[in-house]
């Protein structure tokens, strides 16, 4: 269960699609239940449901065929994984999992932060009310590093279930290039739409180069997908800086052409104003190509690489503009890109983080299975 799937491009989605077609090549039966009416190649394993969102509640897209679906599919399953946060469907899935005895496996991927009081007051009532008793009634919560969890109440309140599970990235598809790296070029790589655009620090990012000294020459790249208006909040806030010879827009990129992006980059910059960004999966592909990181002290970006990152305090455009300043003075050897890359090869590979969630999946269905041999069948998840 993903709140959208792609071709509908975000790290989630990426992360959901990689993890159904590995569970798809290991025999295990995959179906996904999703919002959005794009299409998308379906395989023989992988079944990709998608139920349009009729309904918007407190800015939460809601699919009532979904809820049916949830409610239909779920006893079929021998385990379910739910990726929050999908607003209304997360309590769904749990209601459907505890009347099927079904397993729920949950990967938690951030807090809500939500930006007005009145909008704190719905968040704190969805969270009572749908959060926390769906967290409970999962088997397992996976986290994604150990520093976030700890500062979450949230999660707190489930310790006891907790798997820390990091995302990780395909270190075949990105590496570094020897000789490929552009002096002073700045990467933001991310999707962009409009509840996202205040919460990744656009325009702090924006704030903070102009503050940055010309003389050092560098220049933005701001690289995905523009949803909603944000093409033109981002063209206004540009302007209003008088930085149009020194940023650039791609955001109809093909998905093969990020890693020769990053392997150009010097720096690739996370700036998140706050938790409601809980890991940054472009800062793992970026480290992995070579760049240096330029990350939010937040207890998640922050924990993934504290060796090789260069943090600011959230939200800070003077402070975002020192550490811009400190890395871009840096040029970027061919050891330490080597380096970063073996690190995340150890750390965060794609392989790595597929295998660990398979092995979550499959103990806890041979736990529910207890004595019988259905766990030795084709499993579906």
């Amino acid at each position: 269960m993903c709140f959208k799937y792609p071709p509908d491009i975000g790290g989630i989605q990426l992360h959901a699609q990689g993890l159904a077609e590995f569970l798809a090549s290991k025999s295990d039966d995959v179906v996904v239940l999703t919002t959005g009416e794009k299409a998308s190649p379906q395989s023989s394993r992988i079944a990709v449901r998608r139920f349009p969102a009729d309904l918007s509640i407190l800015q939460a897209d809601i699919s009532p065929k979904l809820l049916r679906a949830i409610f239909s599919e779920t006893p079929d399953a021998d385990v379910v994984h739910l990726h929050m946060n999908f607003h209304f469907a997360d309590l769904a899935t749990a209601l459907a999992c505890a009347l099927a005895r079904v397993p729920l496996v949950i990967t938690y991927h951030n807090d809500p932060v939500p930006p007005t009081v009145a909008a704190k007051f719905a968040s704190l009532l969805h969270t009572l009310f749908f959060l926390l008793p769906t967290l409970a009634a999962a088997r397992s919560i996976i986290v994604t590093t150990q520093p976030y969890a700890e500062t979450s109440w949230r999660l707190r309140l489930v310790r006891d279930k907790w798997r820390v599970i990091p995302l990780g990235v395909d270190t075949e598809f990105f590496h570094p290039v020897a000789e490929s790296r552009v002096r002073g070029r700045i990467v933001f790589l991310g999707r962009l739409d409009n509840s996202s655009y205040e919460r990744k620090g656009v325009e702090t990012l924006l704030e903070a180069l102009h503050r940055v000294p010309q003389t050092l020459d560098w220049h933005l790249l701001v690289v995905g997908p523009l949803l909603g208006d944000t093409r033109q909040r981002l063209t206004t806030a540009v302007r209003r800086r008088n930085l149009e010879g020194s940023v650039s827009v791609l955001d109809e990129v093909a998905r093969e052409t990020i890693p020769g992006i990053l392997e150009s980059a010097q720096v690739c910059v996370l700036p998140a104003r706050h938790r409601g960004e809980a890991f940054g999966i472009p800062i793992i592909e970026a480290l992995a190509c070579g760049c240096t990181p330029v990350v939010p002290d937040l207890p998640g970006p922050a924990s993934i690489a504290p060796a090789f990152a260069v943090t600011f305090k959230p939200g800070d455009s003077t402070d975002l503009a020192r550490a811009l300043v400190w890395a871009l003075g840096r040029e970027v050897a061919w050891a330490d890109a080597t380096a970063r890359y073996d690190f995340v090869s150890r750390n965060y590979s794609m392989t790595r983080t597929l295998d660990c969630t398979r092995r979550l999946l499959l103990e806890l269905i041979r736990t529910e299975a207890a004595n019988t041999n259905e766990a030795d069948s084709v499993r579906r998840i």
